[in-house]
């Protein structure tokens, strides 16, 4: 299956959902500052995070992993409870 996002330019490549990386710079690309979560806090809205930074986020830890050894195809564990920081160090670990 090929699943892709499609982009508002024809002259643009298209990202394959397959590869979260390009996926996600596809998105911050298109969307920017638009918000891409947010979190509900007791008491109100939490705070939303935009796919720009969804995407710088992810990167940066991305590039934390990578530069303590970690490389594609190997095992990450994730334990955080469900919050925002879990969708970020599972983006960066899927980017590795």
């Amino acid at each position: 299956m090929n699943a892709s996002v499609d982009a508002p330019d024809a002259g643009r490549p298209r990202a394959r959902a397959d590869h979260v990386g390009a996926w996600l710079a596809d998105l911050a690309h298109r969307f920017g500052d638009r918000p891409a979560l947010s979190a509900a806090i007791p008491g109100g809205a939490g705070p939303a995070c935009s796919y720009a930074e969804l995407e710088r986020a992810s990167g940066a830890l991305t590039a934390g992993l990578h530069g303590l050894g970690l490389r594609s195809g190997d095992a990450v564990a994730i334990w955080l409870p469900n919050r925002p920081e879990w969708l970020v160090a599972h983006l960066a670990a899927t980017r590795l």
